[in-house]
C-alpha cells in the first residue's frame, strides 16, 4: 500500500512540477504571457501588471519545491509526508488565489486543486503507515 501510495505522489508531484517549471519558465522569460497564449488582460484584477511576478512565484512554489518534494518521496526521507501535504496544501491555495485573481476558471483549475487536495490526503495517509511502522 505504501509503495502504491509513494508511486502516485510521484506522479503527482511530477506532473505538477513539471508543469510549474515549464510555465514559471515561460512567464518569466515572456512576462507579457505570449509565449503561454495568455492575455494581460487575465491580469485586470490583480496587483500584476504582468506575468513576471507571478510566473517567478510559480517556478519557485510549484516547480523547485514540488521537485524537492519529490526527491524526497524517492529518497524517502524522514519528513517526506509532510512535504507531500506541505506542496499539496501550496498547489491547492495557489489555485484558489490564481482563480480570486482572474475571476475566471477552466477545467485545469479543478484538476489541479483536486491534485493538490489529493496530496495532502496521501501525505496524511502516508504519515499515519510511517508512524505505525516504527
Amino acid at each position: 500500500m505504501k509503495q502504491f501510495l509513494r508511486l502516485v505522489t510521484a506522479a503527482l508531484l511530477l506532473f505538477n512540477a513539471g508543469g510549474a517549471v515549464y510555465g514559471g519558465l515561460n512567464l518569466v522569460m515572456f512576462p507579457d504571457g505570449s509565449r503561454l497564449h495568455l492575455s494581460p488582460g487575465l491580469l485586470r484584477h490583480s496587483m500584476f501588471s504582468d506575468y513576471f511576478i507571478p510566473g517567478l512565484l510559480l517556478l519557485l512554489s510549484n516547480g523547485v519545491l514540488g521537485l524537492w518534494t519529490l526527491v524526497t518521496v524517492l529518497l524517502r526521507t524522514k519528513l517526506y509526508c509532510r512535504f507531500v501535504i506541505l506542496q499539496g496544501g501550496i498547489l491547492f491555495s495557489w489555485i484558489i488565489i490564481q482563480v480570486l485573481m482572474i475571476q475566471t476558471t477552466s477545467f485545469f483549475h479543478y484538476i489541479l486543486a483536486s491534485i493538490g487536495l489529493l496530496l495532502v490526503l496521501i501525505g496524511y495517509i502516508l504519515n499515519k503507515l510511517e508512524a505505525s511502522h516504527e
